[in-house]
């Protein structure tokens, strides 16, 4: 096995449709792949562990902390500022890319693998040291972390690679990158090691390779030496999360949700040419606003995408639950696929396996979450032949699998059976976890005291709920619509809890008009609390506003959220004032202009933070010409001369007008 063999294996897998169950044409990666932007956390990050770490101090010396607001910094003004993917490989240090459930990052790493590989088999090195992809899941490197880094990265990449490799690929071969050339090992889904042992295991050791210093030149021999990280993950919590973001020399993006251009980008590329009126017609049904979380992931975009495909005069399903389960009761209806690519032993033995393909794949998604990585054999020991079928066990296996594989949510590989994506399993296993709660909520009893407290969101969560907790709380409501758990929380003592309570209305529950008033109410709150400073009680109420205010646009009762954002956008503080203009503008096309004027009344009041810029531009072309015109006069009157700022102030401004301007001239371009 050479390194070009490799190189070229790479290309071949990560062009393969990535979601081979959709739709009837074979998607290839680069044909419909539309390049995400990112958002650089890593100042903020930073920002906020030295302002931890100084109110810690203070309290220390029983100083009370400086409520004033101040100036931002420059370092604060350039935080969290979008960037594009080409970005994420620039300068020497190692990135972590987090994203939500279907957000994209699998299909990135893909991309980028291609790329790269690509390009380097063209010769083209332009870009020095040129990066030589690896990827892996992180599922699969675990699986291998008895040996050493090198055997175990040959051993997870001959894996997953299969059919496309000749020969295994030899550890030798991993030792060093050619001169002039240094490995990015791009290694993906940290988050679906479910074991807490397996997963404190891989971290440890990918904290050794950002450990181990940078290249210092193409002379450099070691091979650990040449090596970049770039890990994908959702959000961890818990000592996990915490290790990871202390890697040596590490920052930290996150992917951002498809935007209008991003949309339109992608629905053109999935209908091609031919295709035109259904691309728009796809664009105008995800433009209502209670499903903007499907037009805003790509992964629910593109199951949407399929469904209009395939029924284009049928209504999409309102929000994600009904979405999942519409789509996978379809996949369940036809019957895989491509067919039956096995020998049926018994007419009788496949009625059977038929019938329990649902149970099937629930148990199997239980399994999995549970961290058990041996799906084939765990599958094994569920669905033994029964005896009157007397078929060879052999037989049984392999029509066992074909069964389950022919439905599309798992697929067969070398490394034996996985899900297609982590987001079937998990509502798979939240449908069973949801149907062993009593139907009645009922505050003091054990399984709902435990369901509800895994799902609340808690101060040092790091994700909005606790992942498959909070689909589990969502499937009984949908089911159960009258089990009494919204108004139950709304009216706890805990903020959280009520916190809840609007997440699971966001969700499309059937709800009635005051739990939406309620939920309102506690946002009021939350938002005025966010401004007492200097005190965890202010970072706590910060982070259920922001929360809250993100799943508005899905909230039901559409007049009550609009009118609540209108006051918001006028009365409120400052900072809380862009967030809910965002918002607005989220509700509907009728309300952008709307949006835009009162982002734009926030600039004539001094309120020059970057990301009031992207939320202009975020507002469609009256937003971008909004946001050019305010960089333009940003930039003249940090250039008068009379100007009453000192020099480096000014300095300053200019340098981040100048870049406020640069990037939303490009925004204001077509497609751009």
């Amino acid at each position: 096995m050479s390194l070009p063999e490799l190189m070229r294996a790479q290309v071949r897998a990560a062009r393969e449709p990535p979601y081979r169950i959709f739709g009837p044409r074979t998607q290839i990666l680069p044909d419909v792949y539309v390049r995400p932007m990112l958002r650089d956390l890593t100042a903020e990050s930073e920002m906020e562990d030295r302002d931890a770490e100084k109110a810690k101090a203070e309290n220390r010396a029983g100083k009370r902390p400086d409520n004033r607001a101040e100036a931002p910094s420059e370092e604060r003004q350039s935080s969290g500022r979008r960037r594009p993917l080409a970005e994420l490989l620039d300068g020497e240090r190692h990135r972590i890319v987090v994203a939500g459930a279907g957000g994209g990052k699998s299909t990135m790493t893909l991309h980028v693998t291609a790329s790269l590989a690509q390009r380097w088999l063209d010769g083209d090195l332009t870009t020095r040291p040129a990066l030589l992809p690896l990827r892996v899941t992180a599922r699969g490197l675990a699986a291998h972390l008895s040996t050493d880094r090198q055997a175990a990265l040959a051993a997870a990449l001959t894996t997953e690679l299969g059919s496309h490799l000749r020969d295994r690929i030899a550890p030798g071969l991993l030792a060093a990158a050619p001169p002039g050339t240094r490995w990015l090992l791009l290694v993906d889904g940290l988050d679906e090691i479910t074991a807490p042992d397996t997963r404190a295991r891989l971290i440890e050791v990918l904290a050794g390779f950002t450990d181990t210093p940078p290249a210092t030149g193409p002379t450099e021999s070691e091979g650990d030496r040449r090596l970049r990280l770039l890990v994908t993950t959702r959000p961890l919590d818990g000592a996990a999360w915490t290790r990871v973001l202390r890697f040596t020399d590490t920052d930290r993006y996150t992917l951002e949700p498809f935007d209008r251009d991003a949309l339109n980008g992608f629905a053109h590329a999935w209908f091609g040419e031919d295709g035109r009126f259904l691309a728009e017609e796809f664009l105008r049904r995800l433009a209502e606003p209670r499903l903007a979380e499907l037009a805003q992931v790509p992964l629910l975009a593109t199951i949407a995408a399929v469904m209009v495909e395939q029924n284009p005069d049928r209504t999409l399903p309102p929000n994600r639950f009904a979405l999942y389960e519409e789509f996978i009761a379809q996949l369940l209806a036809r019957g895989g696929v491509e067919g039956p690519q096995h020998r049926q032993p018994s007419p009788a033995a496949v009625a059977e396996l038929r019938g329990r393909r649902v149970e099937l794949l629930e148990r199997l998604a239980v399994a999995h979450l549970n961290g058990i990585t041996e799906l084939n054999s765990f599958l094994w020991n569920c669905a033994s032949p029964p005896d009157d079928y007397e078929i060879p066990l052999g037989a049984w296996h392999e029509l066992l699998t074909a069964t389950l594989s022919d439905t599309g949510l798992v697929v067969e590989g070398s490394g034996g059976l996985r899900f297609l994506h982590q987001s079937f399993a998990e509502h798979l296993a939240a449908r069973v976890q949801a149907r062993e709660l009593p139907e009645r909520y009922r505050a003091g009893e054990r399984r709902w005291k435990k369901a509800v407290h895994a799902a609340t969101p808690q101060s040092n969560c790091q994700e909005s709920a606790a992942g498959v907790a909070l689909l589990v709380l969502e499937h009984h409501t949908h089911r159960h619509p009258d089990n009494g758990l919204i108004p139950a929380l709304q009216r706890s003592r805990s903020a959280d809890q009520r916190l809840l309570a609007g997440l699971l209305l966001s969700s499309g529950v059937a709800a009635a008009p005051e739990w939406t008033a309620a939920f309102l109410t506690d946002l009021g709150a939350w938002c005025e609390g966010s401004q007492r400073w200097g005190s965890r009680s202010s970072d706590a109420a910060d982070r259920r506003m922001h929360v809250g205010l993100a799943v508005l646009p899905t909230t039901p009762h559409r007049d009550q959220v609009i009118t609540w954002l209108r006051a918001t956008v006028i009365s409120a503080p400052t900072d809380v004032r862009e967030l809910a203009a965002r918002q607005l503008g989220a509700m509907g096309a009728e309300f952008e202009y709307e949006a835009a004027e009162a982002l734009e009344r926030l600039a004539a009041r001094g309120f020059m933070e970057h990301s009031l810029w992207d939320s202009l531009v975020e507002l469609g072309p009256e937003g971008k010409r909004r946001a050019v015109r305010l960089a333009e006069q940003a930039w003249v009157s940090n250039h008068r001369p009379s100007a009453p700022r000192c020099a480096g102030c000014r300095d300053r401004g200019r340098r981040r007008n100048a870049r406020h301007l640069a990037d939303h001239r490009r925004c204001s371009r077509p497609g751009g």
